[in-house]
């Protein structure tokens, strides 16, 4: 019975395999070359790239969605932008330094956030050879997630019909007044007697803006508490009973060295 059976398992090998050599040589003879169809490898960054910006300019097509609706208006003033940002403790600052973005890229993982003060994006990462192409698709990603799309300046991106408000304006050549040869001048001779005229404000030779992007270190160096910081040792604390001109540790060293009398500095209690 077993001799059957293993008689049985190669008459099926055999004819499976007769089967199999007779349709590839009907499918070669047709003219039609086998294809064995093997995955292509895919350059796992472009292919990242590619769907970010897809998503990106996709969203230039939505009328009844304002994609920059967390930017505050002082942002669109400069002077008033100017003033608020001076302000070392300001609110705008701490309010987008709490809105990251924690992105797992081919590069490995990106936190990043949006600087007011820079006016840039800022990202923690472990590696630092980050490429722009691909540190900017994650921006792209960031100002969709927290909807301040207008923070996305780079126009090798943006649709020109798109440009962001917050792009900066380009400069104009400085004015420059028509150039005259007089008869006195010891450098010209008298028969070029004439007057250049130059055009002003020709604007320059302007290149497209492009996204700014500040490593501030590897993912470790990110603080994620706002942790406050302390105005002095006694919390505001003040008193009449305390001395106000405490020795410190310096002077008290200083004064030791050089056998100084040091002073016994005693608090004046003054009677009620």
């Amino acid at each position: 019975m077993l001799s059957y059976l293993i008689l049985g398992k190669e008459y099926l090998s055999f004819f499976l395999f007769r089967l199999f050599a007779i349709i590839i040589s009907q499918y070669w003879k047709s003219g039609n070359p086998v294809v064995i169809d093997v995955n292509t490898p895919v350059n796992p960054e472009k292919e990242y790239q590619e769907k970010h910006i897809a998503k990106f300019l996709k969203s230039y097509d939505v009328s009844d969605v304002d994609f920059s609706s967390n930017i505050e208006p002082v942002f669109y003033d400069s002077d008033k932008l100017a003033a608020t940002l001076s302000d070392e403790n300001n609110v705008l600052e701490k309010a987008w330094k709490t809105r990251v973005l924690w992105e797992f890229t081919p590069r490995g993982n990106v936190l990043m956030y949006y600087d007011p003060f820079r006016s840039a994006f800022v990202y923690h990462s472990d590696q630092t050879a980050i490429p722009y192409a691909l540190i900017n698709a994650v921006a792209m990603k960031y100002v969709m997630v927290y909807r301040c799309r207008d923070f996305f300046i780079d126009e090798y991106v943006v649709p020109t019909e798109h440009i962001s408000r917050l792009t900066p304006k380009p400069e104009l050549a400085p004015a420059t007044k028509p150039v005259s040869a007089s008869a006195n001048s010891a450098f010209i001779s008298p028969k070029l007697y004439h007057t250049t005229t130059v055009k002003t404000n020709l604007p320059k030779q302007v290149e497209k803006k492009m996204n700014k992007f500040v490593h501030l270190g590897k993912m470790v160096n990110f603080q994620v508490l706002q942790i406050p910081k302390k105005v002095n040792g006694n919390n505001g604390f003040s008193s009449t009973l305390l001395p106000s001109n405490v020795l410190s540790y310096e002077e008290y060293k200083r004064m030791k060295q050089n056998k100084e009398t040091i002073p016994v500095r005693t608090p004046t209690i003054t009677a009620m």
